[in-house]
């Protein structure tokens, strides 16, 4: 826990020290592009890669898109898909007594869809800084399986078995807000906290998911997460006009 503290930590400082850089070479140009709405910006979620570091048991890709409707809202969809790989065994301290053991796989892809808002106040000509809230309507398809589980008892004899493979599908709910800020021409660096509720998720009455595949575990029924981004905006679309230059 205390080394994902302090990269969440380092990954903070990183993205405040680039938005101070852009913002000093922002004040350095004699002149700027004019500001594009009803653009289309394709992104990487670079999140899933760091979890990777910490937690060899789960691997996922995130792709996305942002379509700019209107100087303010941004329509965004999401793409991904996960696989979890688990070998778990828990046992009891004093007798080391076998209490459970688990072996799990899980593949899974999901697709989120939803809106941005960018509440940032300020608008001068150049600054295309984004503080961002939001809502994410997400669904999940996996397919999982156990190969072997026990269940110890202490008192009656222990439970083993497995479980056949059987699909999963998952319906949640996102809360989203976030910083993206562009630090180059066109490409952007975001990231942002997301609170998730479980609305649905159908399942099996030997196994229920150990995570949903862009959500993440569930047992009480929400989750918690972050991504850290980085996008293009590929440079087509309606130029916001009457922009003036920036002096030094």
């Amino acid at each position: 826990m205390e080394k994902i503290l302090k990269t969440l930590k380092y990954i903070f400082i990183s993205f405040i020290c680039l938005c101070i850089t852009y913002h000093v070479q922002a004040q350095e140009q004699l002149t700027v592009a004019p500001r594009r709405i009803n653009s289309i910006a394709l992104g990487l979620d670079l999140s899933p890669f760091i979890i990777k570091g910490f937690n060899n048991e789960r691997t996922g890709l995130t792709l996305s898109g942002r379509y700019g409707l209107k100087d303010k809202i941004f329509a965004v969809a999401e793409l991904g898909y996960e696989n979890i790989e688990l070998a778990k065994s828990r046992i009891k301290s004093e007798s080391e007594q076998l209490l459970s053991e688990l072996d799990y796989s899980s593949n899974g892809s999901f697709l989120k869809a939803g809106l941005d808002f960018n509440i940032f106040k300020v608008d001068e000509p150049g600054n295309n800084d984004n503080v961002l809230v939001g809502v994410r309507y997400g669904l999940a398809y996996q397919e999982h399986y156990s190969n072997h589980f026990l269940i110890g008892n202490g008192y009656w004899n222990d439970y083993t078995g497995s479980s056949n493979v059987s699909s999963v599908t998952s319906h949640w709910f996102e809360v989203v807000f976030g910083l993206r800020t562009e630090l180059f021409r066109n490409f952007y660096l975001g990231w942002g906290i997301r609170s998730k509720i479980l609305l649905l998720s159908q399942k099996n009455d030997i196994l229920i998911p150990y995570a949903v595949p862009g959500m993440g575990k569930v047992s009480s029924g929400m989750a918690f997460g972050f991504n850290y981004s980085i996008e293009y905006q590929i440079p087509f679309g309606k130029k916001q006009r009457n922009e003036l230059p920036v002096s030094k």
